[in-house]
């Protein structure tokens, strides 16, 4: 299991975030652009081998729009202005200014640059699994 996931199980409590999860947020996964605060969103959109499944939960915050901290992003890749590819990669910001990603999820960390037409939708605050992916 990967650090920092949570399992879900039928048996669990779900805290009200959790349970929250309606249609109205399959709608925010597919125009995150419009999302804001913290929202629950499926996995199915955002793959990222080994730390996000199809099956997985996560909790967005979409009121951060640029790599603030080494972590988890939700990113969108724009092409004359519509949203032509979704996912989650991981970011690492250098302290000489430089921005790094692992564009594959397996360690493979290359120098980012603007230039790509990708923009930040969210910070990956959380990855719930659930507990039939184990």
């Amino acid at each position: 299991m990967n650090a920092g996931a949570v399992v879900l199980s039928r048996s669990a409590q779900v805290s009200p975030e959790v349970s929250a999860l309606d249609e109205s947020d399959q709608q925010d996964n597919a125009n995150a652009r419009m999302a804001t605060g913290r929202r629950l969103i499926h996995g199915n959109g955002c793959q990222y081998p080994q730390a996000v499944g199809p099956s997985d939960l996560l909790m967005v915050d979409f009121d951060i729009r640029r790599v603030k901290w080494a972590g988890l992003y939700l990113v969108e890749a724009i092409d004359a202005g519509q949203v032509t590819w979704r996912g989650c990669r991981r970011f690492d910001p250098r302290p000489n200014g430089e921005l790094w990603i692992d564009e594959t999820g397996n360690g493979d960390w290359t120098l980012f640059t603007d230039g790509c037409g990708w923009r930040i939708a969210g910070y990956v605050e959380q990855v719930y699994k659930p507990a039939s992916a184990l």
